[in-house]
C-alpha cells in the first residue's frame, strides 16, 4: 500500500534557545489526495537523540500547529521533528538549538532587606542590589556603590567610590549585591563632612575578560584622612568597550561619565578587560529615615542568604491524567507593536475602548487606542498543568508560582484573546473573565446553549465551583444540558474561538499571530445555524489532544456525536476536576494602588531635603490647589493635578529634562476622566465638557513634585509661569490663589 501524509518537513535545523521557530511541511507523499493534506491534522512530534544514539519522543506533540520554541537546556543536543498524518515513520528534520550569543544586563534595582523597591534608604541599613539578566548564566558582575555629589561630567573629588562588590549570575539570571550604608556615612564623616544626606548610584558592569581577582573588591583606603578642600583631578581614562556589545551601544555609564575608577576598574584596565555591558540605577540616603526592618531569615525573596524550599519532581504523564489546570496568565503572548513615532504598526487583538490612550507597565505595552475608537490589546499566554493523580496539577502550579517559573507545565502554550467587545474598563457585566487566586479555583464544565441567534453549540464554560452549576444528576449524558452556568454574579466564561471585539467576557483561541486558530479555520467560515455547533467541536477535539483530561469533567464525560466534526466518547468512567486560575490584567486590576496624602507626605519630605523649605511649600501649595487637597481623582490614579496629554509617549509633549534626569519617573501610561472647572476662566485651560480628557500617569507622587520642582528652578523661581506662561495678569492671579493655602505638610517638618 502506497505511503500517505507528509513526506518532508522544512525549517531552521540550527535554531537560536529561547526563540520561536515556525515549521513548514516541504512536500507529501504522491498517493496523499487533496482532502487529506490538511495540515490543521498533521501531527507534530519531537524526538530527542539519547545517551545510546537512539532517538525516542520528548512526549512534545502538536496537531495543526509546527511552531517550537527550545530552552536553554536544549542548546547541543540534538533533535529530530516529525510530521505525519495516521503515525509515525522514523524520518524528519535533524536539529541542533544552539545558546543566544549575547549576554545582557536588562536592568538593575535597589531594593530594602525585606526585598520591596526603594529608593529612599537609611544610612542605618543595607540595600540590594539586584540586576536582571539574559544568557549571562554563572557570569560574574561587578557592582559599584558610589556617590554622585558634583554635577557635571568629568572626575571630581565629590564624586567617590564607597564600595565595589561582586556576584555570580544564577539561573533565574539575578545577580544581588549587598552594600552597607553605614560605611558611606563612616567615609562623609572622615572626609568632614557635615551633611547627613547622600545621593549615590549603584552600577553594574560585566566584562569580558575574567582576569581579575575572586574575591569581593574593597575600595581603597575608604577612609582617608585627608583635607577637606576639593580640586578637581585630570579626566580619567575611557573604559575600553567589547566591540559589537551592548556597551558599544550605549553612551558612557553615569560612573564613567563622573570618573568614578576604583581598584577592580584599575586592575581590569591594566589585564586588558573590555566591559561588555552596564546598567545603573539611583537612590538617596538620610539620617532621619528609620531602618527597614529585614524579613525573617529564609523567608525573603532576595538572593542574598537566601533558604529555598526543596523542589519536588514530578514524573512524566502517559495516557489519561486524573486532574488538569488551565492558567490564564497576564503574561503578553504576542505584543502591540509601535514605531518610532509611538503609531501602532500591528496588533493581534482589539475590543471595546477602555478609556484609557494607552497603559504601560514594566516597559510593556497593554493597551493602545486605536484610530478608530477601540482599543489595541495583546494576546496572552494560557499555561496547562496536568496531574497524574488528584492534587497534583494544583501542586505543579504552586510550585512554579513559588518559583515564579513554569517548568512544571505542558510544552504547549495557548494563546488567548482576553479582553471583551464593550466593557474593558473593569470585570463587571460583559467585562473581561474576573482574576481569582490559587485558593479560589474556577472549574470547568462542558454545557450544550444557544446564543442570542438561536443557534446551537457546545462550549468548555468556566464556572464558579458550585453544586448549582455542576448538579449531581444519575444518568451522565444529561450532565451536558443539566445545572447552571454562573461565576460569582454573572454568566460563565466560555472558551471561545472569537477575537475580544466579538467576545462578551470570554475567552478567545487564537493563533500566535492573532487569525483564526488552525483547529477552526475552516469551520468559522460557515457560521450558519447548522454549522455553528461544529466550529466549537473543532476547537474543542484540539483542546482535548492538548488536556485529555476535559473530556473527563462535568458534562463531557457523557457527552459524543457522530455528526460531521464528530466527538468522541470520554474514556474517564470517574468525573476528573479541570480547575482554571486567571492573572488580574495590569490595566483593569482591582487591586491599583491609588495614590493618598500619605504619598504627598513622603514626596515632599524628599523634595524639602533636596530643594530647600521654600520650593517644597510652593510645590505643596500648587498641589493642594490643583488636587483639592490630593482627593481629586486625577492626582489618586496619576499623582499629578493633571498634567494633560499634548504629545506622544513616552514624555507626552511634556519637557524631557526631568525625565532624562531621574529616569524612574517616565510616566508610565495615561488616565481619561471628565475634567473638573479647576481654574477655567481665571486665565487657567479652559474645561473641556464635552469628552474626556487624557491626563499623564507617572508612577510616583515624587515624580510629579519633582518635575514641579526643576520646574521652578528653571525658570528662576517663577512657579505661576506654570498656570499661564504669557499672560502676566494670570500669573499675579494664580500667585494670589496660593496665598490663603497653608502647607500644612512642609510646615511639619
Amino acid at each position: 500500500m502506497a505511503k500517505k501524509g507528509v513526506s518532508a518537513v522544512s525549517g531552521n535545523i540550527i535554531p537560536v534557545v529561547g526563540q520561536k521557530y515556525n515549521y513548514k511541511i516541504a512536500s507529501w507523499y504522491p498517493a496523499t489526495s487533496a482532502s487529506e493534506k490538511n495540515p490543521a491534522k498533521v501531527t507534530w512530534e519531537l524526538y530527542k537523540k539519547r545517551k545510546n544514539g537512539k532517538f525516542t519522543s520528548t512526549n512534545i506533540k502538536k496537531i495543526g500547529e509546527s511552531d517550537f520554541t527550545f530552552g536553554e537546556a536544549a542548546a547541543g543536543e540534538t533533535y529530530r521533528l516529525e510530521a505525519y498524518l495516521y503515525k509515525p515513520e522514523g524520518g524528519g528534520l535533524i536539529i541542533t538549538p544552539k545558546p543566544a550569543k549575547t549576554p545582557k544586563i536588562n536592568k538593575v534595582e535597589l531594593f530594602y532587606v525585606d526585598d520591596t523597591k526603594g529608593t529612599l534608604f537609611s544610612f542605618m541599613e543595607k540595600l540590594r542590589a539586584r540586576a536582571n539578566c539574559v544568557n549571562m548564566l554563572g557570569k560574574e558582575l561587578v557592582f559599584t556603590l558610589w556617590e554622585d555629589d558634583a554635577k557635571g561630567a568629568g572626575h571630581n573629588t565629590s564624586n567617590r567610590a564607597i564600595d565595589a562588590k561582586k556576584a555570580k549570575v544564577n539561573k533565574n539570571g539575578i545577580a544581588v549585591a549587598e552594600f552597607s550604608l553605614t560605611t558611606a556615612l563612616m567615609l562623609k564623616a572622615a572626609q568632614g563632612e557635615a551633611d547627613c544626606k547622600l545621593e549615590f548610584y549603584v552600577t553594574v558592569e560585566y566584562y569580558k575578560t575574567n582576569k581579575h581577582a575572586t574575591n569581593n573588591v574593597n575600595v581603597k583606603n575608604p577612609y582617608p584622612q585627608q583635607s577637606t578642600s576639593r580640586t578637581t583631578s585630570p579626566q580619567t581614562p575611557a573604559k575600553p568597550k567589547a566591540k559589537s556589545s551592548p556597551a558599544a551601544q550605549k553612551p558612557p555609564s553615569k560612573k564613567e561619565e563622573k570618573g568614578i575608577w576604583d581598584s577592580f576598574t584599575d586592575s581590569v584596565s591594566q589585564t586588558g578587560g573590555e566591559i561588555w555591558d552596564w546598567a545603573e540605577s539611583l537612590g538617596t540616603a538620610v539620617m532621619e529615615k528609620s531602618p527597614t526592618t529585614p524579613k525573617p531569615e529564609g523567608k525573603g525573596t532576595s538572593e542574598v542568604k537566601k533558604v529555598e524550599k526543596p523542589k519536588e519532581k514530578f514524573e512524566k504523564i502517559t495516557g489519561l491524567g486524573k486532574e488538569a489546570v488551565l492558567y490564564i496568565s497576564s503574561e503578553i503572548a504576542t505584543e502591540i507593536k509601535v514605531n518610532k513615532s509611538d503609531k501602532i504598526t500591528s496588533y493581534p487583538d482589539y475590543g471595546g475602548f477602555n478609556g484609557m490612550n494607552e497603559y504601560k507597565e514594566g516597559g510593556k505595552l497593554y493597551c493602545k487606542k486605536l484610530p478608530n475608537g477601540k482599543s489595541a490589546f495583546p494576546l496572552y499566554k494560557m499555561y496547562i498543568y496536568r496531574g497524574s493523580k488528584i492534587g497534583e496539577a494544583v501542586k505543579k502550579l504552586k510550585q512554579d508560582l513559588e518559583n515564579q517559573t513554569h517548568e512544571n507545565a505542558e510544552s504547549t502554550i495557548l494563546t488567548v484573546a482576553r479582553h471583551a467587545q464593550t466593557n474593558n474598563k473593569d470585570y463587571g457585566k460583559s467585562g473581561p473573565l474576573p482574576p481569582n487566586t490559587i485558593t479560589s479555583l474556577y472549574r470547568l464544565r462542558y454545557m450544550q446553549a444557544w446564543n442570542h441567534a438561536k443557534k446551537e453549540s457546545f462550549r468548555y464554560r468556566i464556572v464558579s465551583d458550585t453544586t448549582s452549576n455542576l448538579k449531581i444528576v444519575e444518568d451522565i449524558s444529561k450532565e451536558v444540558s443539566s445545572g447552571a452556568m454562573t461565576l460569582g454574579n454573572r454568566g460563565s466564561i466560555s472558551i471561545d474561538p472569537w477575537k475580544s471585539k466579538d467576545l462578551i467576557g470570554c475567552v478567545g483561541i487564537r493563533a500566535s499571530d492573532g487569525t483564526n486558530h488552525s483547529s477552526y479555520s475552516t469551520e468559522i467560515k460557515d457560521l450558519s445555524a447548522t454549522n455553528y455547533k461544529y466550529v466549537y467541536h473543532s476547537l474543542n477535539n484540539y483542546l482535548e489532544t492538548i488536556v485529555p483530561e476535559l473530556t473527563g469533567v462535568y458534562g463531557r464525560r457523557g457527552y459524543s456525536s457522530n455528526g460531521k466534526v464528530i466527538v468522541k466518547p470520554s474514556e474517564f468512567k470517574e468525573e476528573v476536576k479541570v480547575f482554571v486560575l486567571v492573572d488580574n490584567l495590569p490595566e483593569i486590576s482591582k487591586d491599583e494602588k491609588l495614590f493618598n496624602e500619605e504619598d504627598a507626605r513622603k514626596a515632599l519630605r524628599i523634595i524639602h531635603d533636596k530643594y530647600g523649605k521654600d520650593i517644597a511649600v510652593i510645590v505643596e501649595k500648587m498641589y493642594r490647589l490643583e488636587t483639592a487637597h490630593f482627593t481629586s481623582k486625577q492626582y489618586k490614579h496619576c499623582g499629578t493635578g493633571g498634567m494633560e496629554v499634548f504629545g506622544s509617549a513616552p514624555y507626552y509633549g511634556w519637557d524631557s529634562t526631568t525625565y532624562k534626569n531621574h529616569p524612574e519617573h517616565t510616566p508610565i501610561g495615561t488616565w481619561s476622566a471628565m475634567e473638573g472647572a479647576g481654574l477655567s476662566g481665571k486665565g487657567g485651560n479652559v474645561q473641556q465638557t464635552n469628552k474626556p480628557k487624557t491626563f499623564v500617569k507617572l508612577p510616583t507622587v515624587l515624580a510629579g513634585m519633582e518635575y514641579k520642582a526643576e520646574y521652578i528652578k528653571r525658570y528662576d523661581g517663577n512657579y505661576a509661569r506654570w498656570f499661564n506662561k504669557d499672560n502676566a495678569i494670570a500669573q499675579e492671579a494664580y500667585r494670589e490663589s496660593l496665598k490663603g493655602i497653608k502647607p500644612r505638610i512642609v510646615d511639619g517638618f
